[in-house]
């Protein structure tokens, strides 16, 4: 009879299972793990098995990141011993969970846990990121599991059935994995982690029981894909973006009809984007006249929203009426499209009213009293004379603009719109007989005094004509955009 003697080496687990393994059939330690290792972990609350728990090394968190298969036929019979510790049921049973969870990084924690997926083709909400000392925190709860004091995974002896895995008593040590995911009235691994349940049970049998893996690092969280186990207790991983998910974006909120006046973008509105098993970046593309962001600073035609290890986690989206919208009415769907996802539409409308019609509301006018040819004071200039010319038209105006002598002509002064909502020219002509001989005065408008303060939306503007021969002078008025 030939015994290899028992001694802790650090090697990679393919190649430690042998080093612990006796042909006498004597229960052998398992290996010791390493940091960035993931571990499964089974409970149950009552019945058979209740007094122990059932961990698992599923290796390096690595060997999950490359896209492709994973071979996980080291880990032995998983099925025997759950069958053997909690029943021939144990797949159909609801007081049965699992659950995934490990640590990495010496300087740098960096943490890996699960979250129960709703199907194949739905990916979970992600985690949250955690800062610094949430992480660190979390991480050294998973470390006293699996290599912290008596009573860790790191000194359970290997079932006759898996070199990597072994039954764990349950306790209220520290690490017991039982309590770190069962004590009530605190999240999962500590009160730091955010993690309400890492655990998905059984009560819907092995596919009512799917774990996404998320790693929660120092630059956020992403997942690389998600586990199963089978009736007969073998681990299958599947990457995101393939081996059975479909591409999945998913759309929350609506948005309401925006309004606003040329040339002011609206106020923003909302909706969140999210994604699995996704394989190209998620494009959101309004229709004219919107226009999009993702930091409610930055807006564009379009944004580009990034994915990572093929998952997409909620994204906010915030969308408004451009500045250069045309008058009148928008409308369309905004399209959130990846390859080889269903292509989600937000519906978006708005209406966009010209400075002129913005104006006239700011004065209660309405109906037929509101448009540009009508007179409500009857002073004799219509509405699209008065907003010109900065003047109320609903109380009755003498002139508008003024005139006085100055030195070497006469001076005359109004009120103007900006120049990208009103043109103006002054004509002249000798003859007030004869309509068609009005023609360009050929003066000069520049900025009049700032004092007395304008109206909000206008500037004072003045020209000078000289007070040589016999000349009529007009200002014509053009609203751009009526």
């Amino acid at each position: 009879m030939r015994t290899f003697p028992y001694f802790r080496a650090v090697a990679p687990l393919v190649t430690a299972v042998g080093l612990f393994w006796s042909d006498t059939g004597q229960a052998a330690k398992v290996p010791p793990p390493q940091a960035g290792d993931v571990f499964l972990g089974v409970r149950v609350t009552g019945g058979q098995g209740a007094g122990e728990s059932y961990l698992v090394n599923l290796g390096p968190y690595s060997q999950f990141t490359n896209g492709g298969s994973v071979n996980l036929s080291a880990l032995g019979n998983l099925g025997a011993d759950l069958s053997g510790k909690y029943g021939d049921d144990w797949h159909t049973r609801e007081d049965l969970s699992w659950g995934i969870f490990g640590r990495s990084g010496a300087t740098v924690t960096t943490l890996f846990c699960s979250k129960h997926r709703p199907s194949t083709e739905v990916q979970s909400t992600p985690w949250p990121s955690l800062g610094t000392p949430a992480r660190d925190s979390t991480g050294s709860q998973i470390s006293a599991v699996w290599e912290g004091s008596i009573g860790s995974y790191y000194y359970l002896e290997a079932t006759t059935n898996s070199p990597v895995a072994a039954f764990q008593p349950n306790s209220t040590l520290a690490s017991s994995y039982e309590k770190q995911v069962a004590t009530l009235g605190t999240t999962d691994f500590g009160s730091l982690s955010q993690w309400t349940s890492i655990e998905a049970n059984f009560e819907n049998g092995v596919d009512g029981a799917i774990l996404d893996l998320y790693r929660i690092g120092s630059t956020g969280v992403t997942s690389p894909g998600y586990f199963k186990i089978s009736a007969a207790g073998v681990v299958t991983f599947t990457p995101s973006g393939g081996g059975g998910g479909t591409p999945t974006l998913t759309v929350n909120g609506s948005l309401t009809a925006f309004s606003t006046t040329q040339g002011t973008p609206s106020f923003p509105q909302t909706f969140t984007v999210s994604g699995s098993n996704l394989t190209a970046t998620v494009a959101v593309s309004p229709p004219s006249g919107f226009e999009v962001s993702t930091d409610g600073i930055g807006y564009h035609s379009q944004v580009t929203l990034t994915t990572s290890s093929g998952s997409l986690a909620p994204s906010t989206v915030y969308v408004r009426v451009a500045a250069s919208a045309s008058v009148g009415a928008l409308g369309g769907n905004i399209s959130v499209a990846s390859s080889g996802a269903t292509t989600q539409s937000v519906p978006v409308s708005a209406t966009v009213d010209s400075v002129f019609q913005t104006w006239a509301s700011s004065y209660g006018l309405s109906g037929t009293n509101a448009l540009g040819t009508a007179d409500p004071d009857s002073d004799g200039f219509a509405n699209g004379l008065e907003f010109s010319f900065g003047t109320p038209p609903n109380a009755g105006n003498a002139a508008l603009f003024k005139s006085e002598k100055s030195q070497g002509g006469v001076l005359f002064t109004f009120l103007a719109r900006a120049a990208n909502e009103v043109s103006y020219q002054v004509l002249a002509t000798p003859n007030l007989g004869s309509p068609g001989a009005w023609t360009n005065a050929g003066v000069t408008i520049t900025n009049g005094p700032a004092t007395p303060t304008p109206p909000e939306g206008y500037t004072r503007k003045q020209f000078t004509v000289p007070a040589t021969g016999k000349q009529f002078f007009r200002i014509e008025a053009t609203i751009l955009n009526p």
